[in-house]
């Protein structure tokens, strides 16, 4: 699980994962030999330049916000949008502004990826886009925040999962339909 709070633990975890691909490539033909060596090493490569990459951003992100002054918590936004569009948009903006007005800075993936000219949520490929773009956002925010007056969707759920496997808090609020 990788956290704002342990980024530099994953740094160095990425380091000696780095560290053991490189001595897998030089070892390969005695350790593991062909193309197994070669699976083994560009796994345990990206692997780590994923934790590394996920630490560098976990840590830039505090570097920038401590130096700027920044105070507000970033936050994703969690509300349906399937469905009843127009009622669901109108929900988003009051759920927008409630966490604006609790000194927060949301982001809303989904009020934003389906703009007109953006993305179309009814294509699933492009509605997938759209939540992996959506999800990239995790480890940068401090919490994300589900407004759930109107339910719990398939795709709140699986960021709602995802947030909760990250480390990243999630918090349940209401502001009335």
């Amino acid at each position: 699980m990788i956290t704002r709070s342990n980024a530099m633990a994953v740094a160095y975890i990425a380091t000696g994962l780095a560290m053991a691909a490189g001595a897998i490539l030089v070892m390969k033909p005695l350790v593991l030999g062909g193309f197994i060596a070669q699976v083994a090493t560009a796994t345990a490569a990206l692997l780590a330049a994923a934790l590394l990459a996920a630490a560098l951003l976990a840590a830039k992100h505090k570097q920038h916000k401590s130096r700027l002054g920044l105070l507000r918590p970033l936050v994703i936004i969690e509300s349906p949008y399937a469905g009843n569009i127009e009622s669901n948009s109108a929900y988003l903006a009051r759920a927008l502004r409630d966490s604006l007005m609790r000194g927060e800075a949301p982001m809303a993936s989904h009020g934003l990826y389906t703009l007109p000219g953006v993305l179309d949520d009814k294509d699933f490929s492009e509605r997938r886009l759209g939540m992996d773009a959506g999800h990239a956002w995790l480890l940068t925010v401090d919490k994300v925040v589900v407004y759930h007056d109107l339910g719990c969707s398939v795709g709140m759920k699986e960021r709602i999962n995802l947030a909760v496997s990250c480390g990243v808090p999630v918090i349940f609020r209401s502001i009335g339909v």
